[in-house]
């Protein structure tokens, strides 16, 4: 590893996450699954507000939502964000599941699709997965592919 390699490696902020999900019950149990890896998380009950912090800027390495919610659809939302944030993956976590749903979220490019009730030792690894992917620097020649640190299953 190179210094300068070293600096930024030693510089990389943590990891950000935004949640939105009506249910308080589900924040508080996305908000410790993540703290639990080392992401900071950022949660929001209101999709409208979820919506104002998007817009204004407010930087998010992933983004994890439901689909119902009062105010704003979850797929309203993931449209938004994906226009906001196209390289940020996106999360779906729903207690009403369907394949019209799932071919919407697919439509609107959406990363991973879970169902309510979820495995969190499963969903905490592929959140680490993700965010490993998009923060770690590129392999050398350029060539994203797959590696040990990164790999489904090699936690």
């Amino acid at each position: 590893m190179t210094p300068s390699q070293a600096a930024t490696t030693s510089e990389r902020p943590t990891p950000r996450a935004l949640v939105v999900d009506d249910e308080e019950a589900m924040l508080e149990v996305f908000s410790d699954l993540l703290t639990r890896v080392g992401i900071e998380v950022t949660t929001e009950s209101d999709p409208r507000s979820a919506v104002a912090r998007l817009r204004n800027g407010a930087p998010f390495d992933l983004i994890v939502l439901d689909l119902r919610m009062p105010h704003l659809d979850g797929h309203a939302l993931l449209a938004i964000a994906r226009d906001q944030r196209p390289e940020t993956p996106i999360v779906v976590v729903t207690g009403y599941p369907s394949q019209a749903s799932l071919d919407r979220c697919r439509e609107l490019g959406v990363t991973h699709y879970f169902r309510k009730p979820f495995d969190p030792d499963l969903l905490g690894r592929e959140l680490r997965r993700l965010l490993a992917a998009r923060l770690l620097p590129a392999p050398p020649g350029g060539q994203a592919g797959p590696s040990g640190a990164g790999a489904p299953g090699a936690d």
